[in-house]
């Protein structure tokens, strides 16, 4: 799962017992890494939120890793055989933000982004395959990326 050439990570906070004082809690984190290609989910349960568990995850992972913008998978970007790339969803939400800020570029963004979002649902909707599917976005989705980078 984790070489396959795409791969999702996240980390979410979660009580965790603490079985050396009896009824307390301490801060720890489910790292979830997905592979839509192979349909799989991989949790990984840390103590803690920083890159130690990933290094040890990942230390073999090669192609495509998609994440938030957390600083701990930063380091994944600097490595030769893995591509790191953002989320649209995460990247949304700023744009959202900035609405009182800068309403009318932040409208059109956020308009470019639900068409983003629209040719995904066509491609779920028909099962394109992932070849069709990279065509797709290629041919709809690069140029609308292109014009907001």
């Amino acid at each position: 799962m984790l070489t396959q050439g795409y791969l999702q990570a996240d980390e979410s906070p979660v009580k965790v017992l603490d079985p050396l004082k009896r009824g307390k809690t301490h801060q720890g984190y489910h790292w979830v890494y997905h592979s839509p290609l192979e349909k799989a989910l991989f949790f990984d349960c840390r103590y803690s939120r920083n890159r130690a568990g990933l290094e040890e995850v990942l230390k073999d992972s090669k192609g495509y890793l998609q994440t938030d913008g957390y600083s701990a998978y930063k380091k994944f970007g600097h490595q030769k055989d893995i591509t790191l790339v953002g989320c649209m969803a995460h990247a949304r939400r700023y744009f959202e933000k900035a609405l009182d800020n800068d309403k009318s570029r932040a409208e059109h963004v956020l308009t470019e982004i639900q068409k983003l979002y629209a040719f995904e649902r066509i491609a779920k909707e028909n099962e394109y395959s992932h070849e069709k599917r990279h065509a797709y976005r290629l041919d709809n989705a690069q140029p609308i990326l292109e014009e907001l980078i």
